[in-house]
């Protein structure tokens, strides 16, 4: 239900109405109240949004604190009863024992309830505290710190910006000539300034002489030097004595000023001072000096003096800006000059333009007949109509108003040339004198950024809105320019603002205008001023007050007036009251607090200009600034404002000169290379807290990752150093590679660093660096990180919000389909940025996936390859992070290449007990990733107890990368970059000696000797010393961490005395080929293939004395003699397994036959895998690959060709799925179920091995991703690499088995087909004759497949459609010798299709499909019976029945395929037998046809009236005719038809689960509810390994906010039962019929289930079990794709004999396959299908690894049998519903007395003496 409009509910709260959905809205139920009150994020397909990542809506904590505020008054409502309780008692007590013992009770009650509520208020308090107000503090810092346009997180633009400044001011400083100045940079500059603004071609240069004003203030001196610098004309500056210094005086310092360095010495000198005043009559001069100045002729009048004061009366305003104007103008007119005056652009009142209407290039109109002279004559009188039209029309301040008023009076004068310039807000310069240069004082934008940084408490309303700003350079150009400007027409008036532009050569303005807002501009100003130590109280407190006091009072759209009494409240009423105390107290405080008062109201000034958008229509709209970055100029300006700040900084700061530091400085002190000194001053999480919010780069998800990473790196007792210098000599290098490189002078290369790859912390660690120490100058990058991460409740999300993306390692060569698309993205946005932006970065692990045993891995070159193939340049850094202790590094090291290590849930733990959750919680956390909780140190990742210790991490020479670049050789060269930067400690040391048998001491030698750089030891006194771990003692992990650095020891397996070493060790003296061959094997094997170069050893060894080189030789001659070792056990290994049938085993099974002494390691697993290749040429994969059969044998005799719909082009391992135009009911062939169903593995980015899907919609578990399928048959058969190995064969219908060609004549298919009267119901086919011949074992599938011989098969198919048919095919088969073998659905698994062998009966086979037989002949609804052909499928039968409204309520496992025939013929057994029964208990009769006639009996006969459409339910006349039918297994005849009991549809039908703690107790429910006299229709309890993978058939449901939480509530629902998900077994029921039974059977579940510790798991989890039984059919065929072979069978148990069957066949299974020497370890499972008064059906389930198993068949077939033999000597019976077929007919005859045998075919020889059914299925075999 959505929220109606206005109600304030977030589209993403989880409300107890809503659960996870997308409205608001408040439960009314209070018993459900408790339970709901959730709240949570919707998730986001694509990361972040807009803008920084969603934070949690302000309303999902409204509704918290309202549910957890209900909840505590009702806890005090029921307090303050209970106390009037306790007062009535006591005004009624009387002196009784009871009643003392009542009020005590009572009272005791009470003092519980006030402790509840105390608990509960601190409880809140805490919430609160924790984790509202940290949040509000992110939503208000969230602009601050996620804004995109936050120029501190640009810190390239900072960096240029800074650096060109400096660069030009200290060029010009340091030489005065101006030729020295020109930089090449500022020549670019100077020239793109020239074509911009042109100088018109002015007049001779005796004719120019300029008068000029302002010339020292900002945009004057900026006009004189242009004058000085363009023109040869001589200039005569007004200058006003000042401060006792005179004019000429003042005119001295400013030619001799840096902005003017570059100006001629000669043309300073034609500078001549005028002292006087604008302001005043004749500028104050005297009547000579005055006849003097008009003698003078003057061409050019330059008017730029100004007061730029906003506060000014109107009297001031109109003397200092229209006075003056006036009186240079009446000048102007007496030289007969050019005047230009310079205005402001803000003119036009309270208007500010739109981009369809800007603000115009004219005259602003005083509107209501005001005369601008009648104002003038007001400003400077009483004041009362200029006032009055100044508010009228909306001027902001008297500054504007007066400019307004002077451009009119000036324009009066048509004898005067008057021009006018009207700058926007003029900003430091942008080329000239230098960039940013800012006046010698603070003016306009830069005067604003230091009183910004004065005033941090006050309210600003700086919000999105664009900065007017233009460089003062251009103004003064334009200024200069429109005086030279000689054309008739010129225009009078000059706006100097960027265009809102329409036209396309505005792109760089309208850059400029979306990038310089003032929301941008404060915080730049404040994160800068806080990175030089300009705040106090540090960069957290500065934050905050800008978010307080600017960031919430702009979201606000403030009137004037509005803003105007904010500013009285806030801003003014505290000062004036604290200066009235002061006054008191302190009086020269008091002073200095009233200087600063004048300053108060800037914000209430600055408003009008930064409460509005001002559009223009500017006079540079047909211009373009080539190489103008408005990003990069707004960083001049902030510069600008901050170096003022420092030059005379406010008194009221109290900042020294020492305190202030340069914030560019990359140059870290010993003492900060370190990490950890944050960790130091981090004591508590908050402090933790406030430092990650407060750190200048990264958006909201960087800073709660860095708060995040933070605690977690301490708890893991992690010291992160990190070499400054590597990164320095990085950036230079960088900085060459693009200066040096013309191509990238436009846009710089996309940086990719390529850390090594160790451990699931790398990518963390280097982000972190990148947070932590900004000084390095690395931009936040986006990460290519590993798809596990993304599972991560918490930091996955963060990740993704923080710019990671996740990479599916698919293998194979094969892309990852979304990462080219992804970066493709990043690069296009990146394009679209300005080329003074910082390079895009990413990052990446080169080695692809993470090393487990510390060596480097091959090169992967597909992500560099996909870089290239998306275009552009890029520069790989190589970085290096050498670990003392990975976390995972038991975890790793135990299987070499498998896929365990640690998990994900370990390091939520570690981050929980680091912040002091309890041990509840941090069980919660690992049940939330689904795994059992451990205390053990041994296989968890460390806490407390066990330390990672040292982590440093190195940068290397970038490499570049071209398009045009080998990837390959990138690659190569990046790792062999990492090789050199990995460093050791004496961590490794210890570990390499116990490893090797050697002292320490001389390892530590042997490996300088090799050149391994060692970090510095800690000192005694380091506080740090005391998370150094200690070496393990573990040999597999010993060795993991001496490989650390052991690729420098490589080189030296290559010499002579090593490969003489490898051939003596291998036992083949003087066989220096073999020593050869295993040098440089294992050699490859240390560097991944990428040697290091010959000259570094051999410096190496030149430096060396001669201890180091005997320390050298003996590290080689142990490591030789280790290696050596190894390659012996793993051959003794293969030669074993060869000698059990398995000739090409994997590297896994060969280490598990490895003696256990031999057995651990890296090396070991290394040995392993050379001695598996060298078994076979092709691998343990390619085993069973066969070619494509060849067809073309099948189809010689012609018949019925059906239509084929082929599988996926893909194969098994592809994405695509089979492309269907509806839904087809075509089976699989040699596969089970529907052609258009079947699970397929599908390469995701977030899971290694990918994700399993059913494909189809015909099953609820259809298009759901099963990422854990995979790693749930690795984990259960003990086996890694299955998604990476080739793919079985699947069976093609297409391409069959290559069968004989049939036996039969030509005229023998002709006279078929005139029996059956249609040529389409014969076939010869190849591929039909396959089908029905064989039926669904694990050896019919492996025939099909062409893994095994295909057996015998028919010599023709029919299909007859009537009795009659039936008949006369009998008749034919008789006439000619043929053999018929019935067939139904083909589902048997018991090879009951099987022809006997030529050499048991080599007549002609003719398999007869009953499918065409499929009518449903009445249905009797009065006595529950109806007749139905036998050949109709299950699934029609229940269609039909349905549309009569009745049932038959038998639905075996098969139910979709198998016929009513064959459950005949195999007395079959379905899921609803407790209330339909078995298939014996539905017959009531049948019709067969045998060569000796129709067996039919009762009313089964023809020719009868409608009376006879009935049956008997039960006779006494003999031998019943449908017990003779159930179990002959098409040994009898023919069945044709059957009469069935049928049952009316039920009302109702529920489901659900109960989950028990282990297997006994399972099977004691199941024991109990069988003696219950009403009971579930179906109970299907299944073990502990089907339990599990139950689960993950489900799929991830962690995926979703809502799913993981749901999925750790019901975690934590099975851990407060205790139940152990690792044990846990689950039954799940089904209840049918009316109502009332219904509710009766879930009595029984419940009263059977109770004190037995059950948990009843819902209507969903039960009905998804219940129908998971038709789609996991599927699941055999997948697992056979990928090596693994299953097969089930079925048996009746007693109760008192089945739970020591169950596990005397676990035992035997497992006995038996690790003698046979197969791969892994079996997976056996076992179910309870069926429940019997006296016992069960148990289902049991067995599969294997088969991968390098010479006859996977005939092995498994082996364990099969034996554990039918153990089924029969623990008391279960041959079978309970499949039947015996060939496959069991051994044990049929051991199960019956010879003479009942005898009985039985005496039986067959009197129905069918010429053995025309001749099948030879069980006790007839």
């Amino acid at each position: 239900m959505c929220p109606p409009p206005g109600s304030g509910a977030s589209p993403g709260v989880s409300t107890p109405a809503n659960n996870g959905g997308g409205g608001g809205g408040t439960n009314n139920n209070n018993n459900n109240n408790n339970n709901n009150n959730s709240v949570g994020v919707r998730g986001g397909g694509g990361g972040a949004p807009p803008g920084g990542p969603r934070l949690w809506p302000p309303s999902a904590f409204a509704q918290m604190y309202a549910h957890t505020s209900v909840w505590l008054a009702r806890t005090f409502a029921q307090t303050h009863k209970l106390a009037g309780i306790v007062r009535v008692i006591k005004t009624k007590m009387q002196d009784d024992a009871k009643t003392y013992v009542s009020v005590a009770a009572l009272a005791l009650l009470l003092a519980y309830f006030r402790l509840v509520t105390i608990i509960s208020w601190a409880l809140q308090a805490t919430f609160l505290l924790a984790v509202f107000v940290p949040l509000l503090a992110s939503k208000l810092l969230a602009p601050v710190a996620a804004h995109r346009t936050t120029l501190l997180e640009n810190a390239d633009a900072l960096a240029r910006a800074d650096e060109t400044r400096r660069r030009h001011k200290a060029t010009c400083d340091a030489t005065p000539q101006a030729s020295s100045c020109k930089t090449e940079q500022r020549t670019l500059r100077l020239d793109a300034l020239r074509r911009f603004l042109p100088m018109p071609s002015a007049e001779s240069s005796g004719q120019l002489s300029y008068f000029l004003t302002g010339a020292t203030g900002f945009v004057g001196t900026c006009v004189l030097r242009e004058i000085l610098l363009h023109t040869d004309a001589a200039v005569t500056v007004l200058v006003r004595p000042k401060r006792g210094v005179s004019a000429a005086e003042r005119l001295t310092a400013l030619l001799n000023d840096a902005a003017l360095a570059d100006v001629p010495q000669q043309r300073r000198g034609d500078v001549k001072p005028l002292a006087g005043d604008a302001t005043q009559p004749d500028f104050g001069l005297d009547e000579h000096d005055a006849r003097a100045l008009q003698s003078e002729m003057f061409t050019h009048v330059l008017h730029c003096a100004a007061d730029v004061s906003f506060a000014m009366d109107l009297a001031e305003a109109a003397r200092a800006n229209i006075t003056s104007s006036l009186q240079v103008q009446e000048y102007a007119r007496h030289w007969r000059a050019t005047m230009v005056y310079t205005s402001t652009a803000f003119v036009h009142g309270g208007a500010c333009g739109s981009e369809r209407a800007p603000l115009p290039c004219e005259l602003f109109e005083l509107s209501g007949g005001a005369d601008p002279e009648q104002i003038y004559h007001s400003m400077l009188g009483s004041g009362a109509l200029a006032a009055k039209v100044m508010r009228r029309l909306g001027f902001p301040n008297s500054y504007a108003f007066s400019k307004c008023v002077a451009e009119h009076l000036l324009l009066r004068d048509h004898a005067t040339d008057v021009r006018i310039v009207r700058p926007a807000i003029v900003g430091p310069s942008w080329a000239t004198p230098w960039p940013s240069w800012a006046g010698s004082k603070p003016s306009t934008l830069v005067a604003g950024g230091v009183l910004y940084l004065a005033r941090r408490s006050s309210a600003w309303s700086l919000g999105p809105t664009n900065i007017p700003v233009i460089p003062v350079d251009v103004v003064a150009r334009a200024v200069v320019a429109c005086s030279l400007d000689s054309r008739e027409h010129a225009p009078r008036v000059f706006t100097a603002a960027w265009p809102s532009g329409c036209a396309p050569e505005d792109k760089n303005a309208k850059q400029l205008q979306k990038q310089t807002l003032w929301c941008d501009w404060a915080r730049a100003v404040i994160q800068l001023g806080t990175l030089r130590n300009l705040v106090p109280f540090g960069r957290m407190h500065a934050l905050l007050l800008h978010a307080l006091g600017t960031e919430m009072v702009s979201r606000v759209r403030w009137t004037h007036g509005g803003f105007a009494t904010l500013h009285r409240v806030l801003n003014r009423a505290p000062t004036e009251l604290a200066l009235r105390v002061l006054r008191r107290i302190r009086p020269k405080q008091a002073e200095q607090l009233a200087g600063a008062l004048k300053l108060l109201d800037l914000p209430l000034l600055f408003h009008p200009f930064t409460a509005r958008n001002f559009v223009f229509e500017s006079s540079l709209s047909h211009r373009k600034l080539d190489g103008f970055d408005g990003e990069e100029y707004l960083a001049a300006c902030c510069i600008a404002a901050i170096d003022s700040f420092l030059a005379d900084p406010p008194r009221n700061l109290g900042l020294a000169r020492a305190d202030v530091r340069d914030w560019r400085s990359h140059e870290l002190t010993p003492a900060q290379d370190s990490l950890c000194t944050v960790w130091r001053s981090m004591r508590t999480t908050l402090n933790a807290f406030a430092w990650s919010i407060s750190q200048p780069l990264g958006n909201a998800a960087h800073r709660a990752l860095g708060f995040a990473l933070t605690l977690l790196f301490a708890s893991l007792g992690m010291k992160l150093t990190v070499d400054v210098a590597s990164f320095a000599e990085m950036a230079r290098h960088l900085r060459r590679r693009c200066d040096g490189d013309a191509s990238l002078s436009a846009r710089p290369p996309v940086v990719v660093l390529a850390p090594t790859h160790r451990s699931v912390l790398d990518f963390l660690v280097v982000s972190y660096i990148t947070f932590a120490i900004p000084e390095l100058g690395l931009a936040m990058p986006h990460i290519a990180a590993a798809e596990e991460f993304g599972t991560l409740p918490v930091l996955g999300w963060l990740a993704r919000a923080a710019g990671a993306f996740f990479v599916k390692r698919q293998g194979g060569g094969r892309a990852d389909d979304g990462l080219a698309a992804h970066v493709s993205s990043l690069k296009a946005r990146y394009r679209a940025t300005r080329a003074a932006d910082p390079p895009l970065t990413l990052e990446v692990f080169v080695e692809g996936t993470r090393s487990r045993d510390r060596r480097f891995g091959v090169p992967k070159k597909g992500f560099l390859r996909m870089l290239q193939d998306t275009g552009g340049e890029h520069v790989v850094v190589p970085l290096s992070i050498s670990y003392e202790r990975t976390p995972e590094q038991a975890r790793f090291v135990g299987s070499g290449s498998g896929s365990a290590g640690i998990h994900l849930s370990t390091l939520l733990s570690a981050l929980a007990a680091h912040m002091g959750l309890s041990h509840v919680a941090i069980r919660m956390l690992a049940l939330a990733r689904g795994k059992r909780s451990t205390t053990s140190t041994s296989t968890s990742m460390p806490t407390t107890s066990t330390r990672v210790g040292r982590v440093h991490v190195t940068a290397g020479c970038p490499v570049p990368l071209r398009v045009s670049d080998n990837a390959a050789d990138v690659a190569t060269a990046v790792v062999h970059e990492q090789m050199k930067l990995v460093h050791a400690t004496s961590y490794h040391t210890s570990a390499t000696a116990m490893c090797l048998g050697m002292p320490p001491s001389e390892v530590h030698l042997a490996l300088r000797a090799c050149g391994v750089p060692f970090l510095e030891e800690s000192g005694e006194n380091d506080t740090i010393a005391r998370w150094n771990p200690t070496p393990p003692r573990a040999g597999a992990e010993l060795e993991a961490v001496s490989l650390h650095c052991l690729h420098f020891v490589a080189p030296l397996l290559l010499s002579k005395q090593a490969v003489e070493s490898f051939a003596r060790e291998g036992s083949c003296v003087g066989n220096n080929a073999v020593g050869e061959a295993a040098a440089r094997r294992w050699h490859a094997w240390l560097t991944a293939g990428v040697t290091p170069s010959d000259e570094s050893i051999i410096t190496a060894v030149s430096e060396m004395d001669e201890s180091m080189k005997n320390a050298r030789d003996r590290l080689r001659d142990r490591l030789i003699a280790r290696m050596a070792s190894a390659d012996a056990a793993a051959a003794d290994a293969v030669k074993h397994l060869a000698s059990l049938g398995v000739p090409h085993p994997s590297a896994e099974h060969v280490l598990r036959h490895v003696p256990k002494s031999n057995a651990h390691g890296p090396m070991a697993f290394a040995a392993a895998t050379a001695a598996a290749a060298a078994v076979s040429a092709e691998g343990d994969c390619k085993t069973h690959a066969r070619s494509p059969p060849k067809y073309g044998s099948g189809n010689a005799g012609g018949g019925a060709v059906r239509p084929v719909f082929s599988r996926s082009a893909t194969g098994v391992n592809g994405n695509a799925s089979p492309v269907f135009s509806h839904r087809t009911e075509a089976e699989a062939f040699g596969a089970w179920g529907f052609l258009d169903s079947r699970f397929v593995l599908r390469s995701t980015s977030e899971h290694a091995n990918g994700a399993v899907v059913l494909l189809g919609d015909r099953y609820e578990l259809c298009g759901r991703a099963m990422p854990g399928l995979v790693d749930f048959f690795e984990r259960q058969l003990d086996v890694a690499g299955l998604a990476d190995r080739k793919p079985l064969p699947e069976a093609d219908a297409t391409a069959p088995p290559i069968v004989p060609p049939s036996d039969l004549k030509e005229s023998d298919i002709e006279a078929l087909r005139l029996t059956l009267g249609d040529d389409r119901a014969v076939s010869t086919d190849s591929a039909c004759r396959c089908r029905h011949g064989t039926g669904h074992s694990q050896e019919d599938v492996m025939a099909l497949r062409g893994s095994r011989p295909m057996p015998r098969v028919p010599d023709a198919v029919v299909w007859p459609s009537s009795e009659k048919h039936a008949e006369s095919l009998c008749t034919l088969a008789v006439e000619h010798g043929w053999c018929l073998i019935p067939f139904g659905g083909g589902t048997n698994v018991t090879h009951a299709l099987w022809c006997p062998p030529k050499d048991v009966d080599n007549r002609p086979m003719v398999c007869v499909d009953m499918r065409h037989m499929c009518t449903v002949h009445w249905v009797n609804k009065d006595d529950g019976l109806a007749r139905v052909d036998a050949g109709i499928v299950g699934r029609h039968l229940m269609e039909k029945l349905r549309a009569h409204g009745m049932t038959l309520g038998h639905e075996p496992d098969s139910l979709e395929f198998s016929t009513l025939g064959g459950w005949v013929a195999t007395r079959a057994s379905g899921m609803k037998r407790t209330r339909y029964g078995n298939i014996e208990d539905i017959v009531r009769s049948v019709r067969m046809i045998t060569p000796r006639g129709i067996l039919w009996q009762h009313h089964d006969y023809h020719g009868v009236d409608k009376t006879a459409q009935t049956a008997f339910g039960r006779t006494s006349s003999g031998l019943e005719l449908a017990q003779l039918a159930l179990g002959s297994e098409g040994c009898l005849g023919l069945i044709t038809s059957v009469v069935i009991k049928v049952r009316p549809l039920p009302e109702c039908e529920e489901c659900d689960a109960v989950v028990f703690p282990d297997w006994g107790t399972g099977l004691r429910f199941c024991r109990a509810l069988a003696r219950c006299a009403i009971r579930p229709v179906s109970t299907r309890l299944v073990d502990n390994e089907q339990f599990r993978l139950g689960a993950v058939l489900r799929g991830d449901a962690t995926r979703s906010l809502t799913g993981w939480m749901k999925h750790v509530l019901s975690r934590g629902m099975l851990a407060a039962r205790g139940i152990d998900t690792s044990r846990a077994v689950a039954a799940t029921l089904l209840f049918e019929g009316s109502r009332a039974e219904v509710a009766a059977q879930r009595a029984s579940a419940r009263a059977a289930a109770s004190g037995l510790g059950g948990l009843f798991a819902g209507e969903a989890t039960g009905r998804a079990g219940y129908n998971l039984t038709f789609a996991i059919a599927y699941l055999r065929d997948f697992a056979l794709s990928h090596h693994v072979l299953g097969e089930s069978f079925e048996t009746f148990v007693p109760w008192s004999l089945m739970k020591e069957c169950v596990a005397r066949v676990r035992r035997r299974i497992a006995a038996v396959h690790a003698k046979r020497g197969l791969p892994g370890t079996p997976l056996v499972s076992a179910r309870v299908t069926q429940l019997y008064d006296d016992g069960g059906c148990v289902y049991f389930y067995i599969a294997t690894c088969i991968a390098g198993v010479g006859e996977p068949s005939a092995a498994f077939a082996e364990l099969e049998h034996e554990a039918r033999e153990e089924v029969l000597a623990s008391g279960g019976s041959l079978s309970h519903h499949h039947g015996v077929g060939k496959l069991r007919a051994d044990f049929a005859v051991r199960s019956s007395s010879g003479v009942l045998c005898d009985a039985v075919k005496k039986l067959k020889e009197a129905v069918d003496p010429e053995n025309v059914f001749g099948v030879r299925n069980g006790i007839y075999t």
